[in-house]
């Protein structure tokens, strides 16, 4: 996205631990862990998030990863009520499940 992508850019010293890291496995976690911690900061501020997942076989996983992060620390601020699981929703439901945290 940092070449891809007119506005977005990639901090260098992630695109350089990224880079210097051949395990795809590792890099998922850096990239994941490093969403989550964008999101910590920013959520204070949003009204909602919008999350686009990247085209892979892990794409469900990566996006519950990081929405069961959102809802936890959105409900740790008291910001979001809790949500029962709607046991109706199909996979494609639960990944495109957008949440939305009211401002304090």
């Amino acid at each position: 996205l940092h070449n891809e992508v007119p506005g977005i850019r990639i901090p260098e010293n992630l695109l350089h631990q990224l880079a210097n890291n051949p395990d795809a496995q590792a890099q998922r976690r850096i990239g994941i862990e490093q969403a989550q911690q964008l999101l910590e900061q920013l959520l204070p501020d949003l009204d909602g998030i919008y999350l686009i997942s990247p085209h892979t076989r892990e794409r469900a996983a990566i996006l519950n990863a990081l929405i069961k992060h959102v809802r936890a620390t959105a409900e740790g601020r008291g910001t979001v009520p809790p949500t029962p699981p709607d046991k109706n929703a199909s996979r494609s439901d639960t990944v495109k499940t957008a949440i939305f945290a009211e401002a304090p």
